[in-house]
């Protein structure tokens, strides 16, 4: 079981052979970074159900959204949310959070979410996802060794 700083590198191994194959080194450096972010990001997610670094700067970021949220008074999202986050607490530990096909299925979630609620910035979406999928997919690979 590799710790947290092996799955940042799994990660950002995974983020340039992506990068490779989607032509993203032509990118302004903004884009560049936002896409490694969210592949990093990913590579930590899947531990999101146990007391780890992953959960801990997961947990932080969505605190960020909810305060967003919450002061656009977007109070359906807000508690929709928070009841999705209850999810990972009431998970074992490798259980839905490192199949992949969960990891697919939130994947393509998110995506149709973002083209419903903001269809301008649904490719951006798309690529952030991209590569937070296969941060996911180097830490279950990780995981495997």
């Amino acid at each position: 079981m590799p710790g947290y700083r092996a799955h940042l590198a799994g990660g950002g191994v995974t983020y340039g052979i992506t990068m490779l194959f989607v032509g993203g080194l032509h990118q302004p450096i903004s884009v560049v970074l936002a896409w490694l972010c969210c592949a990093l990001i990913g590579s930590l997610f899947p531990d999101v159900d146990i007391s780890s670094k992953g959960q801990k700067y997961f947990y932080r970021i969505v605190f960020v959204f909810l305060l967003g949220l919450f002061v656009m008074r977007q109070w359906f999202s807000v508690s929709l949310l928070s009841l999705i986050l209850l999810v990972p607490a009431i998970m074992p530990h490798r259980g839905i959070f490192h199949r992949v096909w969960f990891l697919m299925l939130l994947t393509l979630l998110i995506g149709v979410a973002a083209m419903l609620y903001v269809p301008a910035y649904s490719w951006t979406v798309a690529y952030g996802l991209l590569f937070f999928f296969v941060g996911m997919l180097s830490h279950i690979i990780l995981d495997k060794i």
